[in-house]
C-alpha cells in the first residue's frame, strides 16, 4: 500500500530537512534555501522531537518562504513526528510523503546548497531526463562554516563531465560492492515518481538506512547520471559521538540493528526485482558487503564478552523481530565469537599503527595518501586533531608497509610509529600498554633506523620533516611482535 497521496499543487523540486537540535545550524541551512537562483521549490521541514529551541527558528522561517516569492504559494511545510526515532530515516519518510515535488532533494538541518545547487540539478535532471543526479564530490566544511575543502568518500576514477551510468545492473553491482556510490541520500537528486511507484522508502534502521535507500535507487533507476559539480556543503560537526554511556550487550544491539534487521530491509528489496530472483550471484555479493562492511562496528563492542552474552544480547534484542531470518542469531554469535578469537591472536602478534600528519606554515594543511601496500589496511582521517591541521592514522599487520603521500600544502610532516589504542576494561580513560617493535623507517630512500625500536600508543617514534607543496613522500617501515612490560 502507498503511502502518499496524489499532489493537488506541484513544484520542480521538494527540498526535505529531517531535523534534530539543531538550532545551531538550521538558520544557516534555510537562509542557503532563501537565496537559491532557482526557486520552484518547496521547503518540508520534520523535526524529530527537538529539545532545543529548533522549532521556533523553524516557524520564523514560514513567511519568508511563502512571501518572498508569493508566486509559488504556501510553499514551506513544517511538521513534527509523534515520538523521537532516533535516525533520519523515518522523517525523510514523512517528508516523502508530504513533497509535491517532480524532484527530491534531501538536506542535513547542520548542512548548506551553494547558491546554484537547484539550478544545476534541475537543468541536469531535464536535460538528461534522469531518475537520479548523482553528485561524486560535495564541499566538507568545520563546525563554524569555515575552512572548506572539496571531498569525496568513493572510491574509483572521477568523472569531469555529465556522465550517464551504465543500465547493466551486474555491473552496478559491482560498482556497490567496490564503493563507486556514496551512500549518504544528499548527494543524489532524485525523481520522485522513481522513489514512489518502486517503494524505496528508508528502513526503519537507526543506521546503515541510506545505505539500502541508495542501493534501492540503483537497482530501479534507468537513467542514473553522474555530475562533476560540487553543490553541497557538509559540515562536520565535533558533537557527533556514537558511544555515550551503553553497556558492551547494549553497543552490540546498537550496531547489530543494521546488520540484522538492514540485512532483511536490503534482501526484501532485492527479492521484489526480478534479476535479483534470477541473479543469485548478486544477491550474495550485496548482501555479503552489507554483512561485511558493518560487522567490524559488531565485534568491536563484543570484545568483552562471552558467547553465551553475545546469543543472550543478540537473542533478546532481535529474537522477535526477524520472522524467517531468525536463523540468522546463532549464525552470527557464532561468527562473532570466531572473529573475537581470530583477531585477537592477530593482534597480539602483529597489529601496528602509523599516524601521520601534516602541521601547516600558514592557513589549512591538506595532503592526500596516494598509496598503501598492504590492501588490508584500516586507515581513517584523525578527527581529533586541531582544524588548521590534517592527519590520518592507519592500522595494518601486514608487518611491513610502504606508504606514499602527496602534500598539498607547505607545513611540517610528522610520522608516529606506535602501538594500538587499547583500552583498560575497567577504566577507559585509561591506555594498556600494547608494545610494537618497529625494526626499520625509511623515509624517501633515506633510512633513520634499522634496528629494532620498542614503541606503544602513548610512546611512539617521532619523525619529523619540513615539506613543500607538490612534494611525495615515500615512508617504508616493519616490525615484528610486541614485547609485554
Amino acid at each position: 500500500m502507498r503511502i502518499y497521496l496524489t499532489p493537488r499543487k506541484t513544484y520542480a523540486i521538494s527540498v526535505i530537512i529531517p531535523m534534530y537540535n539543531a538550532e545551531k545550524y538550521i538558520g544557516e541551512c534555510l537562509d542557503s534555501l532563501l537565496v537559491q537562483t532557482f526557486q520552484d521549490f518547496e521547503v518540508i521541514v520534520v523535526d524529530d522531537c527537538s529539545t532545543d529551541n529548533s522549532a521556533k527558528i523553524v516557524e520564523s522561517y514560514a513567511s519568508k518562504f511563502n512571501n518572498m516569492y508569493a508566486c509559488y504559494g504556501e510553499r514551506f511545510t513544517f511538521t513534527t513526528m509523534e515520538k523521537n526515532t532516533g535516525s533520519g530515516a523515518l522523517p525523510r519518510n514523512k517528508g516523502l510523503s508530504l513533497s509535491r515535488g517532480e524532484y527530491i532533494q534531501f538536506l542535513d538541518a547542520d548542512d548548506m546548497l551553494t547558491k546554484t545547487a537547484l539550478e544545476e540539478l534541475y537543468r541536469f535532471a531535464k536535460k538528461y531526463n534522469s531518475d537520479v543526479v548523482y553528485c561524486e564530490k560535495h564541499y566538507e566544511s568545520d563546525e563554524n562554516g569555515y575552512n572548506i575543502r572539496i571531498e569525496s568518500r568513493q572510491k574509483g576514477k572521477f568523472i569531469d563531465k555529465p556522465t550517464l551510468e551504465t543500465n547493466d545492473l551486474k555491473k552496478r553491482v559491482e560498482g556497490i560492492v567496490n564503493d563507486r556510490y556514496l551512500t549518504v541520500p544528499w548527494n543524489k537528486f532524485v525523481k520522485r515518481i522513481l522513489i514512489m511507484e518502486n517503494e524505496i522508502f528508508f528502513p526503519a534502521v537507526k543506521i546503515s538506512e541510506d545505505n539500502i535507500w541508495t542501493q534501492g535507487l540503483l537497482f530501479y533507476a534507468k537513467n542514473f547520471l553522474r555530475v562533476p559539480d560540487l553543490v553541497y556543503i557538509q559540515r562536520m560537526s565535533a558533537n557527533s559521538v556514537m558511544r555515550l554511556g551503553r553497556t558492551p550487550q547494549q553497543e552490540i544491539n546498537f550496531w547489530l540493528n543494521p546488520v540484522l534487521l538492514g540485512l532483511k530491509s536490503l534482501d526484501e528489496l532485492m527479492n521484489r526485482h526480478e534479476f535479483f530472483r534470477t541473479n543469485p550471484s548478486c544477491r550474495f555479493s550485496l548482501l555479503k558487503k552489507f554483512v561485511n562492511t558493518r560487522f567490524n562496528w559488531t565485534f568491536e563492542s563484543s570484545k568483552q564478552l562471552s558467547e553465551n552474552l553475545i546469543y543472550s544480547a543478540i537473542k533478546n534484542e532481535f529474537g522477535g523481530k526477524l520472522g524467517e531470518y531468525d536463523v540468522l542469531i546463532p549464525a552470527l554469535c557464532t561468527a562473532l565469537y570466531n572473529e573475537k578469537k581470530e583477531c585477537s591472536e592477530i593482534l597480539h602478534k602483529f597489529t601496528a599503527r602509523i599516524d601521520v600528519k601534516l602541521v601547516p606554515k600558514t592557513g589549512k594543511a591538506d595532503f592526500k595518501i596516494l598509496s598503501i601496500s598492504d590492501n588490508k589496511t584500516l586507515a581513517g582521517r584523525s578527527r581529533w586533531l586541531p582544524k588548521s591541521e590534517r592527519g590520518y592514522f592507519i592500522q595494518s599487520y601486514s608487518g611491513e608497509l610502504e606508504i606514499v603521500i602527496k602534500v598539498v600544502t607547505d607545513g611540517r610532516f610528522e610520522l608516529n610509529l606506535k602501538g594500538l589504542d587499547i583500552r583498560n576494561p575497567e577504566n577507559k580513560l585509561k591506555r594498556i600498554p600494547y608494545w610494537i617493535d618497529y625494526t626499520n623507517l625509511t623515509v624517501n630512500d633515506k633510512v633513520i633506523f634499522d634496528t629494532p625500536t620498542p614503541t606503544w600508543h602513548d610512546k611512539p617514534y617521532c619523525y619529523t620533516l619540513d615539506v613543500k607543496a607538490g612534494e611525495e613522500i615515500t615512508i617504508q617501515t616493519s616490525w615484528i611482535p610486541h614485547r609485554s612490560e
